[in-house]
């Protein structure tokens, strides 16, 4: 039996050792891995504007409401949640192409979302700025 403990011993060791040691080095240079936002990490659906509401304060985070919202790349599949209410975007003017005036009702929008963006479980859903990569009127 302490033969068996001592294996187990030896062997979790061993592996504990290995798993903590083991890093990709070249030429002596241990690298990093950087992670990127590529299309593969988007999720991007096409909208109507119902309506646009621009904030009175300094961090001009624009309130924008898509109605008939639709998926062009919906890996997560969150598109559902906005089928019967739409979703309302809290986004940052900056983030909002070419610019906020080009907004207004009726104009059709591109909406780019990180792959799994923060969502509020309200109705219509709420999507916060930090989850919204990019606003694009395309009308």
């Amino acid at each position: 039996m302490k033969r068996i403990v001592s294996c187990l011993t030896l062997a979790t060791t061993f592996l504990l050792l290995t798993a903590c040691g083991n890093q990709s080095t070249n030429n002596g240079q241990t690298t990093e891995t950087t992670s990127t936002s590529s299309a593969h990490d988007q999720s991007v659906f096409t909208g109507t504007v119902e309506e646009v509401i621009e904030s009175d304060e300094e961090d001009q985070i624009i309130r924008v409401k898509l109605v008939d919202v639709k998926a062009k790349i919906d890996p997560e599949n969150i598109g559902t949640s906005f089928a019967n209410d739409g979703v309302i975007l809290n986004a940052p003017a900056d983030k909002i192409k070419p610019s906020v005036d080009a907004l207004s009702e009726g104009t059709e929008v591109e909406l780019t979302l990180a792959k799994t963006p923060v969502m509020t479980m309200s109705l219509p859903p709420q999507i916060p700025g930090n989850s919204i990569i990019q606003v694009l009127a395309i009308q």
